[in-house]
């Protein structure tokens, strides 16, 4: 943001609205802060509005909500048993012999 208030840019390109933040309350904040100092956000699908960015946040907060909850989910067997399924993979896997051997 000292930049944008440096004016050292007028446009900010990003490639989707969650990278400019995956909080909807962030978004609208560095929506409303660039907008004041006249800096317009562009995607792929060109100048966008405060309309199709607020869309794109709620979208990006409840795909955020729903991927906790699915991670949640799969580790939850793995919990029972006390396992983490990284070291358990890590413990079970042969190593290979050489490092060509692994190509």
């Amino acid at each position: 943001m000292s930049d944008a208030r440096s004016r050292a840019f007028d446009v900010l390109i990003a490639e989707h609205v969650d990278r400019i933040s995956r909080n909807q309350a962030d978004f609208h904040s560095a929506w409303d802060r660039l907008t004041f100092l006249g800096i317009k956000i562009h995607t792929p699908n060109g100048q966008m509005g405060r309309l199709e960015g607020s869309v794109h946040a709620i979208f990006g907060a409840q795909y955020l909500d729903d991927l906790a909850k699915k991670t949640h989910a799969a580790l939850r067997p793995w919990r029972r048993k006390a396992v983490i399924p990284a070291v358990a993979s890590m413990v079970t896997a042969p190593l290979p012999a050489s490092p060509e051997s692994s190509e």
